[in-house]
């Protein structure tokens, strides 16, 4: 009787850190694909900037604009810094979303391993309470249905009933 809730208890422990290992594992996978994704969107916008900025010094270029110096010259460095801010701005938001996912993995594997010691507590907990009634139905009785009172009584601890106890009895 008692050892089945007890087994339950510390299989759902069990299956509770497993799935947080699982979940943990899911959540790094997508940790991984997103830091790949935001290489590649920082990929595909430095590309799409590069013909932006192409198009610009070829309109500079055909308007008869010196391009080695002065405004032109001024103004695309600048661009050029503030393209690579974002693209490095791209990276950074996919590094800081794919560490989220990481550490909610960690806390899902904490909180299953949480779980698998309260189911380990909880049935070592099932197995001392039932053995300590099956001691009280067991228990040595006066006559009257109670147990004997008085320093005459025979007192047994549970531990000692426990080592006592032989199922081939």
């Amino acid at each position: 009787m008692c050892i089945f809730g007890a087994l339950g208890q510390w299989a759902q422990g069990d299956t509770a850190a497993k799935v947080g290992e699982y979940n943990q594992s899911l959540l790094n996978a997508q940790a991984v694909r997103r830091r790949q994704v935001g290489n590649i969107e920082a990929t595909q916008f430095l590309r799409r900037a590069s013909q932006m900025m192409g198009d610009y010094w070829v309109q500079f270029a055909t308007g008869g604009a010196r391009l080695d110096e002065g405004s032109p010259a001024d103004v695309a460095a600048k661009t050029y810094d503030e393209i690579n801010y974002d693209a490095q701005l791209i990276r950074w938001n996919a590094e800081a979303e794919a560490v989220e996912l990481e550490n909610q993995g960690r806390m899902a594997r904490y909180t299953g391993e949480a779980r698998q010691r309260a189911g380990t507590i909880a049935g070592y907990g099932s197995l001392l309470s039932d053995s300590l009634q099956m001691y009280s139905m067991f228990a040595p009785r006066d006559s009257g249905g109670s147990r004997p009172s008085g320093s005459s009584a025979k007192k047994t601890s549970s531990a000692q009933f426990m080592t006592g106890w032989k199922f081939n009895k």
